[in-house]
């Protein structure tokens, strides 16, 4: 039995969706912007390091013993947490 005439342009179609798959993909974070997360200070006390806008790294140790509240971010705007209302 002959191959099906489909058969070519079924399996083009698939391998283009598998190699196309990884540019859709969301970028893997290490953190989400605006975040805290403890830190070790220099003389072993607790501080916060904030994740920065980018997601990809966090500020250093902030060791002021100061406790962010919520909305607190260095460029003084508003402070939604990425979410649409």
């Amino acid at each position: 039995m002959p191959p099906s005439p489909f058969l070519g342009p079924v399996l083009a179609v698939g391998l283009l969706s598998v190699l196309a798959a990884p540019g859709c993909a969301e970028p893997q974070r290490l953190c989400y912007p605006g975040d805290y997360r403890a830190c070790e200070c220099f003389d072993g006390a607790p501080g916060l390091q904030r994740c920065l806008d980018d997601g990809e790294s966090y500020t250093d140790c902030d060791c002021s013993g100061g406790i962010p509240s919520p909305g607190d971010d260095d460029d003084g705007g508003d402070d939604d947490g990425g979410y649409t209302y």
